[in-house]
């Protein structure tokens, strides 16, 4: 994905990753690509970036990954916008999960977002993460 990406959307991207992803159960990776995926597209629609650089590493039992661009940042504003149905989507994959997900500043600009993903499923019996402990 991250390698056709750039050529339809003008926005260079770099992609950096480790560790092992064989036997990931497929609901964790298909709702951590669809993160990824709408992260990027939403970079692609509204940050005005010009480069892209991801993350995305398997620790311990954990997919984390970063997406940090160069474009003028998300505001508090824009995240609570009514009609964010991106953000607003990429927030409910990762409380599904029971993932964290932070949003936060670039150091020289830009948006940053951090997702993490347990890597097996917490069983149905187990309480879902509230939404402040989750969205850091």
């Amino acid at each position: 994905f991250v390698d056709v990406w750039p050529r339809h959307t003008g926005v260079t991207a770099t992609v950096d990753h480790s560790g092992d992803f064989d036997g990931e159960e497929d609901g964790c990776l298909i709702a951590s690509f669809r993160v990824f995926q709408e992260a990027l597209n939403n970079v692609a629609k509204h940050s005005g970036a010009t480069e892209v650089h991801t993350y995305l590493r398997r620790v311990g039992d954990s997919i984390d990954f970063e997406i940090a661009d160069n474009g003028t940042g998300l505001t508090e504003a824009a995240r609570s916008k009514p009609g964010a149905h991106g953000l607003l989507g990429i927030r409910e994959r990762v409380l599904a999960y029971r993932g964290r997900l932070q949003f936060s500043r670039g150091p020289t600009g830009g948006t940053v977002l951090r997702a993490s993903f347990p890597s097996k499923l917490p069983s149905p019996d187990q309480a879902p993460a509230s939404e402040t402990a989750a969205l850091a």
